[in-house]
């Protein structure tokens, strides 16, 4: 009986290692907004909108809404950071002839399964 219970502990302890929870890295992702020629040349106040990591140690897999005139549009995108990598380009901030904003929000961080 005790040989059944060592194994079952075993066995409880392996699969709740399974299904624990990756850490929020949300802290170490940032949206940032820079001029850039794509943006600005349009529209005097546009912004190329990318976003950045700031963890040393890990790729880290961001999940993003983007809204365009505060409406969120369907889908979501899902970009894989490198650990202090380049920022990556998600779009201008201003669009269209009209100059509608767009802009992102972070969903969620983690570190990418592979």
């Amino acid at each position: 009986m005790i040989k059944i219970s060592r194994y079952f502990l075993v066995g409880a302890i392996a699969c709740s290692s399974l299904f624990a929870q990756d850490p929020d890295l949300s802290k170490d992702v940032q949206i940032i907004a820079r001029s850039h020629p794509q943006c600005s040349d349009r529209f005097a106040d546009g912004k190329m909108i990318m976003v950045r990591s700031s963890n040393t140690q890990h790729s880290i897999e961001v999940h993003l809404d983007r809204f365009f005139q505060d409406v969120r549009q369907a889908g979501r995108s899902v970009i894989v950071l490198a650990p202090n990598g380049e920022p990556r380009e998600l779009g201008c901030s201003r669009v269209l002839a009209d100059g509608a904003e767009q802009s992102w929000k972070i969903i969620k961080a983690n570190i990418p399964r592979y």
